[in-house]
């Protein structure tokens, strides 16, 4: 399969955004790798646990700002070609759409909502 430049260029801050999640989800792993060889597991829970309120706050802190800063971001995607003028309005328009998904996964996910409920309905609790 051949792949023009043209296509690799339009992609590049794709590629670029993907690889550094992948690394950084490499070095993350990594990490919590090292902490259970040199500590126990219930040591690892508990540094985690601390975290949990400063990682949550995170997230939503981006959850905002991404909605905040939709239409700004719309008109870097213009600027720099990855949408074009005519798919601007769509664009605009799903602001909201992807805000309302982004916080149901961080409502049923982040905040383990989907885990109470399914103790709730099997009667393990929480």
């Amino acid at each position: 399969m051949v792949v023009s430049s043209r296509v690799i260029v339009r992609y590049k801050g794709l590629l670029v955004f993907s690889l550094l999640a992948l690394v950084l989800t490499g070095l993350v792993g990594m990490l919590l790798m090292y902490r259970l060889q040199t500590h126990s597991m219930q040591s690892v829970s508990l540094q985690l646990e601390s975290w949990r309120l400063l990682l949550a706050i995170v997230r939503w802190a981006l959850l905002g700002m991404m909605s905040l800063c939709w239409p700004v971001l719309i008109k870097i995607l213009i600027r720099i070609r990855l949408i074009d003028e005519s798919r601007h309005i769509a664009a605009a328009n799903l602001r909201w759409r992807v805000v309302g998904w982004l916080l149901l996964l961080e409502l049923l996910v982040g905040q383990g909502l989907l885990a109470k409920l399914i103790g709730l309905l099997t009667g393990v609790g929480w």
